[in-house]
């Protein structure tokens, strides 16, 4: 597919935020990957959209037979199928028109499944008889909203699949039966924006630093976004950081050439590659003569905020900002994340609660203020004064605030949370584990807290 990374090094797949839980594996080299028939261009609508870069989604199917066409109509949303010509060994192929004619089409197929060669490839792939793809455009958030619509085709083409894995080989994510639940059918599922994207890193075995990538921005109209020479050591962080800009792109294009705050004391500038890569070394992943698989992929590099160098400009990673980010410096989150972090931690108040008291156990919240403007303030949970919190603030890396007050916090005002017990942090993407923890620590087997 245009846009791969080369496999010049080795690919690392860093356990940063939601990749714990959806990992990240090689693209599976199937048939269903080429471009099958288009429909009309008047039918795709492509020329409605800023962007022309699809989105296509995979799924194993364990019957061999298509299904019918009120099925597939009922399952992707249409109010029409266009039955297109079927080239071996696509079996069948349409386009499924929408009920509003200004949204896009859909085109979907089938094929007959080919042996998955990666350990990573979840249960019911081995078995499959054949592999269901569906591809659309995606709105840019300026006109719709992308996660919706991923989800749209994600459920759409799981629902013709069955239970069946899914796969997106643009992030190179798996969706087994724990993952769709999880994210896309379950009656909680409540994914966040980063399922549209993920962050590739390569290094080369001599450990010149990694080239940092994410991939998936392109199919939401905005640049890729990538950090080169990134020391090994601060990779994770860069992942991380990557992520969170990724997010507030979505939000506003990000400023070219000029310096951009993320966070408290955080600011970086993004430039053009062209410039950057004119003092990487050749020698380096992610110079020049790595770079013939991204042809047509617009991004942008991140850098410090001022170049380095008195008589030549030298734009290098973010080092000192990346190394805050390791630390635990605190990032400016988008709306959209916020506002989700904030669901997710107000749905889960009941284990908040019960997370206080025990021995060995810390427990924080961040507060927001009904009128303030800011980043929500941070503070350690000294108890619940009826359904309130009462809160001491701390600073970011845990030392008592000066002069400030114990502060009380009504649950609309939580904005997040976590619960350190014996060395392992918990917030409310772990509310499942921290509710195994918490079980096990208060069954009358246990000697006590336990991660």
């Amino acid at each position: 597919m245009s846009g791969n990374p080369p496999r010049t090094g080795t690919v690392v797949d860093f356990g940063v935020g939601v990749r714990k839980a959806m990992p990240r594996v090689e693209r599976t080299v199937n048939r269903a990957e080429r471009r099958i028939p288009s429909p009309s261009s008047e039918s795709h609508h492509l020329e409605a959209m800023p962007t022309t870069v699809p989105s296509r989604l995979l799924a194993w199917r364990s019957e061999r037979s298509v299904p019918s066409t009120a099925t597939i109509l009922e399952a992707v949303g249409g109010r029409e199928v266009e039955v297109l010509p079927a080239v071996p060994p696509v079996r069948w192929a349409a386009a499924v028109h929408p009920p509003d004619p200004g949204r896009p089409t859909r085109l979907i197929w089938f094929e007959d499944a080919d042996p998955v060669a990666t350990p990573e490839a979840p249960e019911g792939v081995a078995t499959a008889a054949m592999v269901v793809g569906i591809e659309s455009l995606l709105p840019p958030i300026e006109r719709g909203d992308p996660l919706d619509a991923w989800l749209e085709l994600a459920r759409a083409v799981g629902g013709i699949a069955g239970a069946g894995p899914i796969l997106d080989p643009i992030t190179g994510r798996w969706f087994g039966p724990e993952e769709r639940r999880r994210w896309l059918d379950g009656p909680d599922a409540d994914p966040p924006d980063e399922i549209l994207w993920s962050v590739r890193a390569s290094r080369r075995r001599d450990g010149r630093g990694a080239w940092l990538l994410t991939e998936g921005l392109a199919r939401l109209g905005r640049a890729e976004l990538e950090m080169l020479e990134v020391p090994d050591e601060l990779a994770d962080a860069g992942a991380a950081l990557l992520d969170a800009l990724a997010a507030l792109s979505l939000e506003a294009e990000p400023p070219v050439g000029e310096g951009w705050s993320i966070g408290p004391g955080l600011v970086v500038t993004v430039q053009s590659p062209v410039e950057v890569l004119e003092t990487v070394d050749a020698a380096s992943v992610g110079s020049s003569v790595d770079r013939r698989g991204l042809d047509g992929v617009r991004s942008l590099a991140v850098c410090g905020a001022e170049p380095r160098g008195t008589y030549r400009r030298i734009w290098t990673a973010p080092s000192e900002v990346l190394r805050r980010v390791a630390e635990g410096a605190a990032m400016h989150r988008s709306g959209r994340v916020a506002a989700r972090q904030q669901r997710l931690a107000q749905r889960h108040l009941a284990l908040l609660e019960r997370s206080l008291g025990g021995s060995g156990r810390r427990v924080l919240i961040a507060a927001t203020e009904a009128g303030a403007e800011g980043p929500p303030c941070w503070g350690e949970v000294e108890g619940v004064v009826g359904s309130r919190f009462a809160m001491r603030p701390v600073d970011l890396s845990g030392r008592p605030a000066i002069a400030e007050p114990e502060r009380i916090v009504a649950p609309s005002e939580v904005a997040d949370w976590r619960v350190e017990i014996a060395g392992a942090v918990h917030g409310p993407e772990e509310a499942s584990r921290l509710g195994q923890v918490l079980d096990h620590a208060e069954s009358p087997a246990s000697d006590g807290d336990a991660t």
